[in-house]
């Protein structure tokens, strides 16, 4: 992309004035991202360093303590492969400063190895970031294939040039597992408190976070660091107002949050109970898991609560239908002297057959149900067990005792309602004849 505003212009002059990687640089690239390896093949070694192979004695002694190449003389680490060729990509970065910007400069170091021949190592220079002191960033990179996101889709025959920052980061947003230890950095950002630790944070989100936003210079200072890399992004930054208050009552009282999605989670549910954010009982617990399980558990409750009282005012609205469809089985009664089993005659009653059994006749509207009879089987005036029967195949369909448990009564229940289907099926019929 051209460069059109005065920064952009800058940037891309001072690009081109980078200076290429010292000896130093190359070398750690070379020493540190791969250390010498040899492949184990039957009774050789192949060394990926020289390209040759050496015969060995006893192949698990190699493996576990490794071998000198007796013609390269490197000590290497020996891995059991039966591959001939090895082609290996990784991120290297740079921090370099100039000016007065802050510039990350990402390479891709490549290794090529073929049996017989030397290794070669490629590094070449992919991406750059530059920060301005005030938290901007601009991106140069190479261009990439057509959706790529990563860096084996660089076209490295592509310039070097400003490039549009992205709906998404993935392209411009690199986490070098491999970092260059002597840092360039901006006084700007040592003042906000970066010292060279990166704390599992992209650099990308990092600097320019720090940089940008005061609070975020403060959690690194408070040595907050799971709550930075938390809030180190585009999305969770403007949340963090809402925490602000307990956070700094955790700065005061030293208390160092360790987990920070469970800690905002905590701090949400104390919001919505009206809790005091400001005092260190709450926002300082001693075991967090353990205090947010109880703050969870409460709004389980809660919500189950208002749930049930949403389902008891729906199921008011009910009542007029339901006492429509059990007006033909009201008089409805089977017994064997000691069961009695009748029908549960309004909506209400589901709820305090729910209740008292701890199953979900009403939770899951059975009273809502086509074809579906729903009986109460008693022992003197105390609910024994709740039946479903199917009005059109005339049988039972399930009976379950409190927290849906069989009885010891269940099977004479099912057997009673069984031998007395055709006294329901007489008064379904009986019923719906009149009504017509």
């Amino acid at each position: 992309m051209k460069p059109k505003t005065k920064l952009q212009k800058r940037v891309a002059l001072l690009s081109k004035k980078l200076p290429p990687l010292t000896e130093a640089q190359l070398n750690w690239a070379k020493e540190n991202i791969y250390k010498p390896t040899g492949y184990l093949r039957t009774k050789s070694i192949w060394c990926l360093e020289c390209g040759e192979n050496f015969g060995i004695e006893n192949g698990m002694h190699s493996v576990i303590i490794g071998e000198s190449c007796p013609h390269c003389a490197n000590e290497l680490k020996i891995i059991k492969s039966k591959k001939r060729t090895f082609n290996d990509k990784q991120y290297y970065t740079i921090f370099s400063r100039s000016k007065e910007y802050q510039v990350l400069r990402h390479f891709i170091v490549k290794k090529i190895c073929k049996s017989g021949s030397p290794c070669e190592i490629e590094i070449k220079e992919c991406v750059q970031n530059w920060i301005t002191p005030e938290g901007e960033v601009l991106n140069i990179a190479r261009a990439t294939v057509p959706m790529g996101y990563y860096y084996d889709s660089w076209i490295y025959s592509s310039p070097m040039e400003i490039r549009s920052l992205q709906s998404y980061h993935n392209k411009y947003d690199i986490y070098a597992k491999y970092i260059y230890p002597n840092k360039q950095i901006i006084p700007e950002l040592k003042r906000n408190g970066f010292n060279g630790g990166l704390h599992d944070i992209s650099p990308y989100r990092l600097l320019p976070g720090l940089l940008a936003h005061p609070k975020l210079e403060t959690l690194i200072k408070a040595k907050q660091f799971k709550l930075l890399n938390l809030f180190c992004d585009d999305y969770s930054i403007k949340d963090i107002d809402k925490y602000w208050p307990a956070i700094k009552i955790c700065i005061r009282n030293n208390y160092i949050v360790k987990d920070a999605s469970i800690w905002c989670d905590y701090i949400d549910l104390l919001l919505h109970f009206e809790k005091d954010i400001r005092n260190s009982h709450f926002v300082c617990p001693e075991n967090l898991h353990e205090a947010h399980d109880r703050y969870v558990e409460k709004r389980r409750v809660e919500r189950n609560r208002l749930e049930a009282k949403e389902k008891r005012k729906r199921a008011i609205e009910n009542e007029a239908a339901y006492r429509e469809f059990i007006s033909r089985f009201l008089e409805l009664s089977i017994s064997d002297e000691e069961l009695v089993i009748e029908p549960l005659k309004s909506v209400a009653e589901f709820i305090a057959e729910g209740d008292e059994l701890h199953h979900c006749v009403f939770a899951n509207n059975y009273f809502d149900r086509d074809n579906c009879l729903i009986l109460s089987a008693k022992i003197n005036g105390q609910r024994v067990e709740t039946i479903q029967f199917d009005l059109n195949e005339l049988q039972v369909v399930q009976s379950r005792g409190a927290f849906n448990k069989n009885t010891t009564y269940h099977k004479r229940i099912v057997e009673l309602v069984n031998k007395n289907k055709h006294v329901i099926h007489d008064l379904k019929h009986v019923k719906l004849d009149k009504a017509v």
